[in-house]
């Protein structure tokens, strides 16, 4: 079998440019229920995968015309200071989301259900500190309001497609940097011990990462922008969802994409990897699975999910191999001693 995961660690950064990946035999990490499921059904689509980005942008815009949302926010900003709005609850809302959401991914691993859930299957003090500096510095100094009036369907949209635009540009670069030599072991290797991740892994990555791949690029857009708070608490929201989603291992139908992260990782449009060609070698491995599978890209996404499952039970299996050599090598050389 083709070992896919390998060829998508080396295109990570991009033609032209040297990178560095894990060398063979490297022990990795797998959570319960983490490994690739073979007897996924994969019918989630390119096309539908993206049908959830529009999902919190509306959600937020259906929240802000309401009638109760105009009340709790004059409530909220009668009890809670700026401060106490952009550090605390914020800080509340996206880590009790996150932790909601990953938690909810894990149990499905653990209890193998919902069953209609399985047939698609495929840290907080860091964060803390980046809410804090948002809220005692970046908000004050940009003037993010978070009273009345409420934005309306063309800011939220606007800034929504902004902001994406921003985290597309700042993680492609950071990220493209982070697989070069001197950088990957350094500061990257870390997260890609997780090599079949689940939801809670997504943020298992350096202090340095998780700064600037993680946190810069979502801030980035906000920041120029200065928006309202509940456009920060929709953004935040929303890519909290989709890094957990694409690390999950499940592939849901008009969803997140799980299938691509677990080739490589690609920006969240996926626009600077179509020009910069690290989307290429996915696209080939797809398009030739697509044409042995007669144009059915659930079967096609099968057979790519089963090779990269057979990569890592071959993996584990040369580990073994490695790993008793070395013990009869050291035991043969501990009798030479003795003697």
């Amino acid at each position: 079998m083709t070992a896919i995961y390998t060829d998508a660690k080396t295109t990570a950064s991009g033609a032209g440019m040297k990178h560095e990946v894990d060398p063979p035999g490297q022990k990795i990490k797998t959570w319960p229920g983490g490994t690739v499921n073979s007897a996924s059904v994969l019918k989630n689509t390119p096309m539908k995968s993206q049908a959830h980005r529009l999902f919190i942008p509306l959600l937020t815009i259906a929240i802000n015309r309401s009638a109760w949302a105009q009340r709790l926010y004059v409530r909220m900003n009668e009890a809670y200071t700026p401060f106490d709005i952009h550090f605390v609850i914020t800080f509340l809302i996206t880590s009790g989301m996150y932790w909601i959401i990953g938690l909810g991914f894990m149990l499905a691993d653990l209890t193998e259900g919902p069953k209609w859930l399985l047939k698609y299957k495929e840290s907080t003090l860091r964060e803390l500190a980046a809410v804090f500096v948002m809220a005692k510095w970046t908000a004050p100094m940009r003037g993010v309001r978070t009273d009345l009036p409420l934005p309306g369907a063309l800011e939220t949209l606007g800034t929504w497609g902004f902001c994406l635009l921003c985290t597309e540009v700042g993680f492609f670069y950071v990220h493209r940097l982070f697989h070069t030599p001197g950088f990957y072991s350094r500061f990257h290797k870390k997260h890609h011990e997780y090599t079949a991740p689940v939801a809670l892994a997504s943020t298992y990555c350096t202090m340095t990462e998780h700064l600037f791949s993680n946190i810069m690029p979502i801030f980035l857009g906000l920041n120029i922008l200065g928006s309202h708070w509940s456009m920060i608490i929709m953004y935040f929201c929303d890519l909290s969802i989709d890094t957990l989603s694409t690390h999950s291992g499940y592939n849901i139908p008009y969803w997140h994409n799980a299938l691509t992260h677990d080739y490589h990782h690609f920006a969240p449009i996926g626009i600077l990897d179509a020009i910069y060609g690290t989307s290429k070698n996915f696209r080939r491995i797809m398009e030739e699975a697509l044409s042995r599978n007669g144009g059915d890209y659930t079967k096609a996404s099968q057979e790519i999910t089963n090779n990269i499952a057979q990569w890592e039970a071959d993996r584990e299996t040369r580990e073994q191999t490695v790993l008793a050599d070395v013990a009869q090598e050291c035991s043969g050389e501990s009798l030479t001693i003795r003697r």
